[in-house]
């Protein structure tokens, strides 16, 4: 099987996915440009994350606590092994002098905040990456049409430089596509790494707070 044939092919199973996972997901809506296997879940869930007090307020306020600001900014990223971030929430909480209630859910707001935004990101980046490779895919059937109208036995001197040309086009852009694909399952990871982290995180500040 020629390189653009395997393009091809990958497009079609690539469409196949996303109408799979669409009839898979029933009653959720998909996008038809979401490439992953995995279903899409365009926002994230604070009744899925946290069992503590009611974040809201904490959401609108987390931001004016600057030790709190600072163990998010330490922990949140997700460099940091979630056993380490655990030890720093636990090490934070029970310093605490007050309603560690409070404080634990205005980590949680912002834990729940900046990871929301990190996966948010990444979840727009698979969109755009989809789209690239559909518009990768056309520009390279349409090389294909070109070229296959091209008489392969002329001998015109034009005629051949531009089945050249078509042909290193091809060869570029199906090597693109092809470093693209094996990408996908890696990308198409993340936002669910980022949503097992911030309920491994939230996990250890109802640990603290049922400590009391």
């Amino acid at each position: 099987m020629t390189r653009t044939a395997r393009i091809a092919v990958a497009a079609l199973v690539l469409c196949g996915i996303i109408v799979a996972a669409t009839h898979g997901a029933r009653s959720q809506a998909r996008s038809p440009d979401w490439p992953c296997i995995q279903v899409q879940q365009p926002e994230l869930s604070v009744g899925a994350m946290w069992t503590g007090p009611d974040p809201a307020q904490a959401a609108a306020t987390w931001r004016d606590a600057p030790a709190v600001v600072e163990l998010v900014r330490r922990v949140a990223p997700r460099r940091v092994p979630v056993d380490e971030a655990n030890g720093e929430i636990r090490r934070f909480l029970a310093g605490v002098q007050g309603d560690r209630g409070a404080v634990a859910t205005q980590i949680f707001a912002g834990l729940f905040e900046s990871l929301g935004t990190e996966r948010g990101a990444i979840i727009r980046g698979i969109h755009r990456y989809s789209a690239r490779q559909a518009s990768l895919t056309e520009r390279i059937e349409k090389a294909r049409r070109e070229l296959d109208a091209l008489d392969p036995r002329s001998t015109d001197t034009r005629v051949l430089a531009r089945r050249a040309e078509l042909e290193a086009q091809m060869l570029w852009d199906s090597r693109i596509f092809d470093d693209r694909e094996k990408l996908l399952p890696v990308v198409c990871e993340q936002p669910a790494l980022i949503e097992r982290r911030l309920f491994a995180l939230s996990r250890a500040l109802a640990e603290e707070l049922n400590r009391n």
